[in-house]
């Protein structure tokens, strides 16, 4: 009876696996290029002078502009609304261009560059980027905090209809949620306006309603507003995208308070 002083056969290591340094994730190979199709879909974007909007995350600046040129391994873009304050470059600054085309949103980061001597003050010339989102959820859509007390309404065939919850904002559009009890059965590819308050400001925005979703406890509703990030006419883009930047500062602020 001697198995209780029988030594255990010391179970081996388990190997790294490949693709793994040191038991962390070995990063993939960075795309250094865009394929030909994304490169020639910019280049059809340029042609077209396709509005776009153009955010610098780290300075809270907002501008429209229209696609220009692709020139090598560069892309210009020309500014076409500087809010009244013209931007100076800043070299190896990381931005994030949103546009709309073809029923399509699409969006990019991609970090500017010098400009050359003698070129146009509103030109921004920024390096190609290597990747593009379309229609997909990126930093653009800003959760909106409760605290943060944004009043909400859809405005439709002359009935004011409060908001009960605004779920995330963008450039682009917002996502609103009703109790599926409160629902009002709006449907999609309508257009209607969304009212956005807060403290003393108001905007009334054109909007479409891309997708209607019935979840378990809510219905929510995707709202693609009718501003200059896609392509129309708005006239108070400035003041609107004012009022974003500021719900994306303030849940910055307060996401872990």
């Amino acid at each position: 009876m001697a198995w209780f002083s029988k030594k255990e056969t010391p179970k081996p290591k388990p190997q790294a696996k490949v693709g793994a340094i040191e038991g962390k994730v070995e990063l993939p190979e960075l795309c250094r290029a865009l394929d030909s199709n994304q490169r020639a879909f910019l280049v059809m974007c340029c042609d077209n002078s396709t509005p776009c909007t153009i955010t610098w995350p780290e300075l809270g600046v907002i501008r429209r502009a229209n696609y220009y040129r692709v020139d090598g391994d560069q892309l210009h873009l020309t500014v076409t609304n500087d809010g009244g304050t013209p931007y100076d470059c800043r070299p190896r600054t990381q931005v994030v261009v949103s546009f709309f085309f073809s029923d399509r949103t699409a969006c990019f980061i991609a970090y500017e560059e010098s400009k050359g001597a003698g070129q146009r003050p509103e030109l921004v010339v920024l390096r190609l980027p290597t990747q593009l989102a379309v229609e997909g959820r990126t930093r653009f859509r800003i959760p909106i905090l409760p605290k943060l007390e944004l009043s909400v309404a859809v405005i439709h065939e002359g009935r004011r209809i409060r908001v009960p919850e605004s779920i995330d904002i963008s450039v682009a559009g917002v996502m609103l949620a009703f109790p599926r009890d409160v629902d009002p059965g709006l449907q999609a590819d309508s257009t209607v306006e969304v009212e956005l308050s807060h403290e003393d400001h108001s905007y009334k925005v054109p909007c479409t309603i891309r997708n209607r979703i019935v979840r378990t406890t809510d219905v929510r509703y995707g709202m693609l507003f009718h501003t200059g990030s896609n392509g129309f006419d708005y006239d108070l883009d400035t003041e609107l995208n004012d009022l974003i930047m500021g719900i994306e500062r303030f849940y910055v602020r307060n996401r872990n308070r």
